[in-house]
């Protein structure tokens, strides 16, 4: 590719400024904020068809404020069926209006197209119509608005044309140079004469709507099926005409057909017209056109002064001149299929990046074309998109897709009334008729196909090499093309919650996690889950200083396909607990204390958006993948136990309660969860505390903890915190993350924590220490400075940098949390960006044991089997014991005090940790808990605060 290339912005050219073409460039300019099109239009002036038909009472045969652009309303229709003039003038106006004048060049003519494989672009040839001057320009998307009723149709079967001395044109071509008084006027094939409207008040949105749902219903009247229906309509349509006509016409003027086998006219004065003493209606066959007038198949001359012929348009496609990628022209693929061929009207194999407007089998016998249209162009928008944008070259529809539709097509339309007479809507193919013109069904059904692309229907050739998007360990079939554009990948991980894939985002290249959840699973999450990140994704930090992004995984796509329900989220690097394990499974305190200021302001993160975390722990925060500008940014994922704390309008905090059930992972969780409290902001930073002592100790005094059952260890897990005092915790390290931690266990159940003194307490020892925030950490060191991910084979460099003393404690870990896991029946997640959430309720089947729990059952999600004697009426074995052996550092308290007026900070106390505030207030939290929890006796304990209903949570969900 060339230097000019790479810098070439993508250009689109639009062939008519038509209708069509002034929707395709209002849409550019509005939906995708693209400038650099261009319009070329044959005539001196835009409009289209209402700029060529100005014959006397042209008008639409679809009610007006239908007959318009959903996006450009026109509430001063003067008539129910617009008028030409009418019509006219709001084309004219939107052009100018929108100053598409600029993108506009008139009085030029396209006269042929050729696709460029090298380039991936189009040629296009154009010729100046004043001077014949010829020029080329080069396009990456070509549209058609050119139209259907362009050119004409005179009739051939009629000889002695040339030979009339009087006035004779087409309808199409009308002249206003000729005076009609006092002539006689012959209308071949009666059509459209003048239409008078009736007026209309000024009209709304929903009226259009009106219109639209009204009118759109009859297309029951086009199936054969509808015998009734038919039967019906055609009963009524008879009986006017026969109320309306002359008598003596009346049996030529009843169609010998089904209504609707060829277009139903609008009558307003046509059928009343007939009645008039200068109106004659023949229906002899045409001999001849002699020098006076019309010679019939009778003999007899009818003298004539003007001859308008009202034959129709050509609808075949000479006019889209254009060689595709296959080297053959539109009209030779044409004429291979026996007649126009594409899908949804716009797209044809071997013509990437084209689009025909209103193109085969787009058009309706009852709504209006121009909505059909904007269908086709709100479908070739998000196919260009990405090209505009330059993550891919070209899309073109395949063969096997365009063949499928059409067999579809032609099926349907077989039982339709189309095929009851011989109309434009036909032509020929192997000797058998089929419709070209028309969509087998509502118009609705024709937006609802059009209303997003199915990509892998489409060839693409991105701008890396389009092979390179399809390398994964799965065939490259559609099957596994989910959300519209992500391809699936190899496994990475699978658990109670569904199944993770590695993905590939088709547009643009990028490495995704795609999680499937069944749609029928006892308690589905991946909404809840997506709802969440959604609401956190939203909350822009700026408390993150160098940092660019929130931290938080970004969510692609939710959806559903076929019996799943699937999710499209950030793939991530390894967690911190992989970290961890790799560096010997003891971090620097600048590591730590790096880790901690961007630990913090996720949880803060988390608490303004009135969500507390409840599973502190390393497994639950990942760096971003290697190689990209998150590489080192910490993200939380996993909100599985999130919970509402206050509400989100009125900031009303939860009440305080106690006998709660465990929530979180026992080696981090606070001390007042321990003991059955109500958990607030204050329980997710002291978990934190623990794990930034975790990772300084390698362990912590809880840890291998050895008990008969799970509860019993979780028991001795709270009593060895409780008293361990916080000094000897933190012994041989900074003080300050002492004081971090007596901060946090003081406060109080609402108090909002003082986040900024949390993170300068981190500045201050890095500052202490010489250090600097650099974002380099002790895994980027491994491998003599090439970083974590240089290792060949993670086992081995594992092996290799971590001594025995080390491993011993990691397997007794790892014994623990298997322990865990059979008594809990679930599995560790992934690294992915990966989320449990329930909201339903679950009930522990008769047949369990006591102790064992569903593999879909909340306590097993979060791990921690719920005792008994916590959520009864007696206390906690260790619920009495003073809580002041825990806090053993309270003799510095004084020089805290200090120490925190020097940071300018001072924080509100409370005088007893956990003690219910003075007003409890009356908001229920809401959140991912689940309504009624088990204890080990499988018994119902207290209820838990109640989710909003699925079906509000479905209308509110950003999703």
């Amino acid at each position: 590719m060339s230097a000019g290339d790479k810098k070439r912005s993508p250009h689109v050219v639009i062939v008519g400024a038509g209708i069509a073409g002034i929707a395709t460039a209002l849409a550019l300019k509005r939906k995708l904020r693209f400038e650099n099109f261009t319009i070329y239009e044959r005539a001196d002036s835009v409009g289209g068809t209402w700029r060529d038909n100005t014959y006397p009472g042209c008008g639409s045969d679809v009610p007006g404020h239908w007959y318009s652009l959903s996006t450009d309303l026109n509430p001063y229709w003067q008539n129910y069926y617009a008028t030409q003039p009418e019509l006219y003038a709001y084309w004219q106006q939107l052009w100018q209006d929108n100053n598409l004048a600029r993108h506009t060049v008139l009085g030029t003519s396209v006269t042929f197209a050729t696709w460029n494989n090298e380039t991936q672009r189009y040629t296009v040839d154009l010729e100046d119509a004043r001077t014949g001057e010829k020029k080329q320009v080069e396009a990456e998307v070509l549209f058609w608005a050119i139209g259907g009723f362009q050119s004409p149709l005179y009739p051939k079967d009629v000889g002695g044309l040339e030979s009339f001395k009087g006035d004779m044109w087409h309808s199409a071509r009308w002249r206003h140079d000729v005076d009609m008084s006092n002539k006689r006027i012959n209308l071949r094939y009666p059509g459209w004469l003048q239409w008078i409207f009736a007026k209309f008040p000024l009209v709304l949105r929903f009226y259009r709507n009106y219109i639209m749902a009204r009118t759109d219903l009859s297309f029951l009247l086009f199936r054969k099926d509808n015998r009734w229906l038919i039967k019906l309509a055609q009963k009524e349509l008879t009986k006017y005409i026969k109320s309306k006509a002359p008598k003596e016409q009346q049996d030529k003027l009843v169609p010998n057909y089904l209504p609707g086998c060829k277009r139903i006219i609008v009558d307003p004065g046509y059928l009343d017209s007939l009645n008039q003493p200068n109106v004659s209606l023949r229906w002899d066959a045409i001999d001849s056109v002699v020098e006076n007038g019309i010679k019939m198949k009778s003999g007899e001359v009818v003298p004539l002064d003007v001859i308008i012929f009202s034959t129709g348009y050509s609808i075949e496609a000479e006019q889209v001149k254009v060689r595709g990628s296959k080297g053959i022209t539109i009209h030779d693929y044409f004429a291979s299929k026996g007649g126009p061929y594409a899908y949804l009207g716009a797209c044809i194999p071997g013509f990437p990046n084209q689009f025909l407007l209103l193109g085969p089998n787009v058009a309706s016998g009852h709504a209006s074309i121009i909505f059909s249209e904007e269908a086709q162009i709100n479908l070739a928008l998000q196919l260009i998109q990405p090209v505009l944008d330059g993550k891919v070259k070209s899309f073109e529809i395949t063969e096997a897709a365009t063949d499928k539709y059409n067999d579809w097509l032609q099926k349907r339309l077989q039982s339709s009334v189309w095929t009851d007479c011989m109309s434009y809507y036909q032509a020929g193919r192997n000797s058998k008729e089929r419709i070209v013109a028309t969509f087998p069904g509502p118009v609705a059904l024709f937006w609802w196909f059009c209303r997003r692309p199915k990509w892998e229907l489409f060839h693409g050739a991105a701008s890396r090499p389009f092979s390179a998007m399809a390398s994964h360990s799965h065939s490259s079939s559609t099957a596994n093309i989910v959300g519209v554009h992500y391809r699936v990948g190899k496994k990475i991980g699978e658990g109670s919650f569904g199944v993770i894939f590695e993905g590939t985002n088709l547009l643009n290249n990028q490495t995704v996690a795609i999680k499937f959840e069944p749609r029928k699973a006892e308690a589905p999450q991946l909404r809840d889950e997506c709802r969440s990140y959604r609401i956190l994704a939203g909350c822009r930090q700026y408390y993150l200083l160098a940092l660019s992004t929130t931290g938080i995984p970004q969510i692609y796509h939710f959806g559903q396909e076929g019996l799943h329900n699937i999710l499209v989220i950030d793939l991530l690097g390894p967690s911190l607990e992989d970290l961890f394990d790799m560096c010997g499974r003891k971090f620097s305190i600048k590591t730590v204390c790096m880790a901690a200021k961007q630990m913090i302001t996720r949880v803060q993160t988390i608490h303004e958006k009135n969500l507390i975390y409840r599973d502190i722990k390393p497994d639950n925060f990942l760096i971003g993948r290697p190689g990209t500008k998150n590489a080192n940014v910490i993200h939380v994922v996993d909100f599985g136990m999130a919970k509402q704390y206050r509400d989100p309008k009125t900031k009303q905090h939860i009440p305080y309660r106690e006998r709660k059930s465990l929530s979180g992972t026992a080696r981090y969780m606070s001390i007042n969860t321990h003991l059955g409290r109500e958990q607030s902001r204050r329980d997710d930073l002291e978990a934190l505390g623990h794990v930034f002592m975790y990772f300084l100790r390698g362990s912590l005094p809880w840890q291998g903890l050895k008990a008969a059952t799970n509860k019993q260890k979780y028991e001795k897990i709270g009593e060895k915190k409780q008293t361990t005092p916080i000094k000897e915790l933190c012994e041989g390290f900074p003080e300050e993350f002492g004081i971090y931690l007596n901060y946090v266990r003081k406060l109080g159940f609402e108090e909002t924590p003082d986040y900024d003194f949390l993170r300068e307490l981190f500045t201050k020892v890095l500052r202490s220490n010489g250090d600097v925030d650099d974002g380099v950490f002790d895994w980027n060191l491994l491998n003599d400075g090439k970083g974590w991910e240089a290792s060949v084979n993670q086992s081995q460099m594992l092996a290799r940098v971590q001594n025995e003393a080390a491993y011993a404690d990691k397997r007794r870990d790892r014994d623990d949390r298997r322990r865990s896991q059979a008594q809990a029946g679930n599995v560790v997640p992934p690294s992915p960006a990966l989320v449990r959430h329930g909201s339903k309720q679950r009930k522990v089947p008769a047949a369990l044991t006591p102790g064992q729990l569903t593999p879909h059952s909340a306590q097993a999600q979060v791990h921690i089997p719920i005792g008994s004697n916590q959520r009864g009426s007696t206390q906690h074995p260790y619920a009495a014991a003073g809580i002041g052996a825990g806090f053993e550092y309270a003799q510095q308290h004084e020089q805290y005090k200090t120490q925190q007026q020097a940071y300018g900070r001072t924080s509100p106390m409370v005088s007893s940790v956990g003690a219910a505030p003075a007003a409890i207030s009356n908001v229920r939290a809401r959140g991912g808990e689940v309504g009624v929890s088990q204890d080990y006796q499988g018994q119902q304990q207290e209820e838990e605060p109640q989710p909003k209903p699925s079906f509000f949570r479905i209308l509110t969900c950003r999703c």
